[in-house]
């Protein structure tokens, strides 16, 4: 699969939102943006290891990021509820 200009920055914004940064700004760090990085190629890894077709490569990287998401959100959730 060739890499597009397109697939390239869908694949570092993903690493930068898995990462830690928020897309309105003001959070995040480089070291969360290099593991977000890790995390991606294992991701990516895994999906060739465990024999599932490379064109879910991007199913699998979306619902990583959803799951990403749903976390992020019970967790500020949580939060707010305990600062209360």
């Amino acid at each position: 699969m060739g890499s597009t200009p397109t697939m390239v920055t869908s694949r570092r914004s993903t690493q930068v939102v898995l990462g830690g940064f928020s897309l309105r700004g003001g959070e995040g760090s480089i070291v969360g943006v290099v593991l977000g990085a890790v995390l991606l190629q294992v991701l990516q890894n895994l999906v060739n290891l465990l024999g599932i077709p490379s064109s879910l490569n991007f199913a699998v990287t979306g619902s990583v990021i959803l799951l990403g998401v749903l976390a992020d959100t019970q967790y500020t959730k949580y939060r707010a509820r305990r600062r209360v």
